[in-house]
């Protein structure tokens, strides 16, 4: 019995020892860390409001518009309108006005740099780089008016619009006649 006490705690021993080994080597290897890149998210600017310009005579007529890409051509938008003459009271007769409507979408990066038109003149002018289209609408009293408009695509007169850029779309209101 005194030889296997003696085995048995040799064996411990040199079973500590193994163990013991392990955790205490000099021989262990600096793992150095290498920083991983983190992407900086770039901001990407925000779009402009959609333009609308309204004439004076028309400033108590509600304009809800819209636009999405697409229409009879591909490479267009279609703009959704609607005018609420409801509100608009003793302003206008009871013959209504003649409105001059004018569609109009650009691509953001065609245009100079914080371009926000102010008026008919600002978007149809020779050499416009943009789509656009203008139809004549009588508007009477208390009426509510829904249409759309599709600017023109013409690529031979260099009024192009590529909907898988950045772009941006408006209306114009003024009474004519």
């Amino acid at each position: 019995m005194n030889r296997t006490g003696f085995l048995l705690l040799v064996f411990s021993l040199c079973l500590c020892g193994v163990l013991c080994a392990g955790c205490m080597s000099s021989d262990t290897e600096m793992v150095t860390l290498t920083p991983t890149p983190i992407p900086t998210p770039v901001a990407t600017p925000a779009l402009p409001a959609p333009v609308l310009i309204v004439d004076p005579l028309l400033s108590d007529v509600d304009v809800t518009f819209s636009a999405t890409p697409g229409g009879k051509g591909t490479e267009g938008v279609l703009i959704s309108y609607t005018l609420d003459a409801s509100r608009i009271g003793g302003v206008m007769a009871s013959e209504g006005f003649d409105i001059l409507i004018t569609g109009f979408a650009y691509n953001v990066d065609e245009v100079a740099p914080g371009w926000h038109p102010q008026s008919y003149a600002d978007v149809v002018r020779d050499n416009a780089p943009y789509p656009y289209k203008s139809n004549r609408i009588r508007l009477y009293p208390t009426n509510v008016y829904n249409d759309r408009i599709e600017p023109a695509v013409a690529p031979l007169e260099g009024r192009t619009l590529d909907t898988t850029k950045a772009w941006n779309y408006g209306l114009i209101l003024q009474v004519v006649g």
